[in-house]
């Protein structure tokens, strides 16, 4: 293992970088010590690597440095973005990405942020717009199972949105710019696409097979997908880039000598970077884009490549310049699909070697699947609680036939113009597509072709890495001792997994409407006063309820409630409402209770412990309620607010 540490330094670099990252995104510590630690410890490395003196302090000092300049990339980072200014004014900016219907990524000097603009659903990249109005930080959600909008919109950059009060003009000048030139291309590009294929099913595949735009891509198509275990071939990503990459090098080869070696580092890279731009520049196809540059430069020079300081050096400098990329689950994915198929995938080959080519490619499809899969199923399994189960038959099928597609996708945008040529193009394109989805929505029907609602924490995610590391260390360096530590690792796994349900209950207002989510070891209760909000949640709770390790409890929906009571040693909830005059612990003030009086009747009647105010009571019977109970010393929580928390 030392070895290995040896021949790829920049593993362990990037690992304290990595570390220097998520504690300063998570503790915000001061910027300024390590900027000047970094800079002192890189002096005296200087000066120790002169005098060729101290070995294992050179290697301490680096590590260091690394760790500080992770500090200082991050705080420089979220610094920038809290220049914006935070009062009401009048701003002109950029429109750089459209998200959704009038929700869009607005650029002013530099930072990037997120605006919606109602009553303008057709603005372009490029589009100049001039409002008044304030920028705020996004905030996460109030409801622990909604979607965390604050955590997605970090994850690409973004950490305020511009809240408009009142917008003023928009102008189309800079839509033909060089920065949004790439996007035109796209644009231009899926017209194409949409125009020549009559099926919307297969325009949308081949539009976010080829250039990356999934917009068009319905629900039930991502679903199918989905299941079968290959959503990876909707997202243009390293694997895409890596055929792209495969396809400049052999059409150089066919035109270009090896002599010839700076003309050839020019188109690989423009080729390469121009694909990227063009798709638009997720964090899989950079990391891509990153890893075969160097790839280039050693073949186009003859250096000697170290697959381990490839991946490491191309993270290091993706993340220097977009430390946010490492809540990115498209970069995260990426990464750890790459190092599965690195590590694991020449391990398997050496046990199942053959020397038949038909056996080596099933083999060697086989082992690419499973090593990428086992290396990203804890992150899908965290997120998504749902793994496929024909996901290697789906993989060995679709990968080489996404393949065909993409490169006749490539022929039919360069050739579709010819006569002739161009229509056959067309017919084989359409023909293979739809083919493709109507095979992957077969598979949708197979029997358990997916397994969903699977218990998986935090804890566990991160000690099933712990466990493929520990793993990998035997068998990759023929370290003993890793044993150990992945034998411990698999038991703390296992008791994580069999954690029991705790008895809990959160009680909040959102959206106007009261809601109440409470439950013991067997069940969970869903109140709310609105049935179509609650109808909505449900699908939500059942996803959110897996990280939680409650994914055995069913989801009830029940009235509710004006009372409620909470008996924490005998495990049990019950619900009253108010005509049913139940003496309860806990009474909630809501439209129901509105009309009473404040006065000594509420509370000698029912004898409460504890009163919320909920929806439906006004600014003035709140004051009316607060003064008396404050007198009669009787809590009072405005859950309006925040959310009342039972443990």
């Amino acid at each position: 293992m030392l070895t290995f540490l040896r021949r790829a330094p920049l593993v362990v670099i990037s690992i304290f970088f990595i570390l220097g990252i998520l504690l300063e995104f998570e503790f915000s510590l001061s910027p300024s010590i390590p900027r000047y630690l970094t800079f002192a410890l890189l002096a005296i490395e200087f000066l120790l690597i002169l005098k060729k003196r101290f070995l294992l302090l050179q290697t301490l000092i680096i590590i260091s440095a690394s760790f500080f300049l992770g500090i200082n990339t991050t705080s420089s980072f979220l610094n920038n973005n809290y220049l914006l200014p935070q009062s009401l004014v009048q701003i002109d900016f950029q429109i750089e990405k459209n998200l959704r219907n009038n929700q869009y990524v607005g650029v002013t000097e530099g930072n990037r942020f997120l605006v919606q603009l109602e009553k303008c659903d057709t603005l372009l990249p490029g589009n100049q717009v001039c409002v008044t109005g304030e920028f705020k930080a996004i905030e996460p959600p109030k409801l622990p199972w909604l979607f965390n909008q604050k955590k997605q919109m970090l994850s690409n950059g973004i950490t305020h949105q511009l809240v408009v009060t009142h917008q003023i003009k928009t102008t189309t000048s800079d839509e033909n710019s060089i920065r949004f030139l790439p996007q035109k291309i796209q644009r231009d590009l899926q017209k194409k696409i949409t125009s020549a294929i009559p099926d919307s099913s297969a325009a949308a595949i081949l539009s976010a097979l080829l250039l990356g735009e999934t917009s068009l891509l319905s629900k039930e198509i991502t679903a199918d997908y989905s299941v079968a275990g290959v959503v990876h071939i909707l997202a243009v990503s390293g694997m895409h880039v890596a055929l792209i990459y495969e396809l400049i090098l052999f059409v150089l080869k066919l035109f270009l000598r090896k002599k010839r070696k700076w003309l050839t580092f020019f188109l690989a890279m423009t080729l390469l970077w121009g694909y990227g731009a063009i798709t638009g520049f997720s964090a899989s196809v950079v990391r891509a884009c990153c890893m075969f540059s160097f790839f280039v430069i050693s073949d186009c020079f003859l250096l000697s490549r170290n697959t381990g300081n490839t991946i490491a050096g191309s993270t290091l400098l993706i993340l220097y310049f977009q430390p946010y990329l490492i809540f990115n689950l498209g970069f995260l994915l990426s990464i750890s699909a790459v190092l599965g198929i690195v590590v694991i995938h020449p391990m398997i080959m050496r046990i199942f070697y053959t020397e038949s080519k038909i056996g080596y490619y099933l083999i060697s499809s086989t082992s690419i699947t499973l090593s990428a899969t086992l290396t990203t199923l804890p992150l899908t399994l965290y997120i998504f609680h749902s793994f496929p189960t024909y996901f290697v038959l789906a993989n060995l099928i679709l990968v080489p036939w996404s393949t065909l597609i993409l490169y006749v996708g490539i022929a039919f945008l360069l050739f579709s113009g010819i006569p002739y040529l161009g229509t056959i193009i067309t017919f084989v394109l359409d023909l293979t597509t739809r083919s493709m989805n109507e095979f992957i929505h077969l598979i949708h029907f197979l029997p358990k072709a997916q397994l969903s609602e699977i218990n998986f924490n935090q804890e566990q995610l991160i000690l099933s890495y712990c466990l493929i590391l520990t793993i990998a260390l035997f068998l990759f360096f023929k370290w003993r001792r890793a044993l150990h530590f992945s034998g411990l690792t698999l038991l703390l796994f296992i008791s994580f997994s069999y954690q029991i349900p705790k008895q809990t209950g959160h009680l909040f207002t959102y959206y106007q409407s009261n809601i109440l989510l409470i439950g013991n070891e067997k069940e969970l209760f869903l109140a709310c006063d609105n049935d179509t909000i609650a109808s909505k949640y449900i699908h939500k709770l059942n996803v959110w309820k897996c990280s939680q390790n409650r994914a055995q409890q069913h989801v009830t929906s029940v009235s509710f409630p004006s009372f409620f009571s909470w008996d924490e040693e005998a495990r049990s909830v019950s619900f009253a409402t108010f005509r049913s005059r139940k003496k309860s612990p806990i009474l909630l003030l809501n439209e129901e209770l509105k009309m009473k009086k404040a006065d000594s009747t509420l509370t000698n009647e029912f004898q409460h412990e504890k009163i919320l105010l909920g929806k439906g009571v006004s600014r003035k019977k709140q004051e009316l309620f607060h003064s008396y109970l404050k007198e009669c010393n009787i809590p009072l929580q405005n859950i309006q607010s925040e959310p009342f928390i039972i443990k």
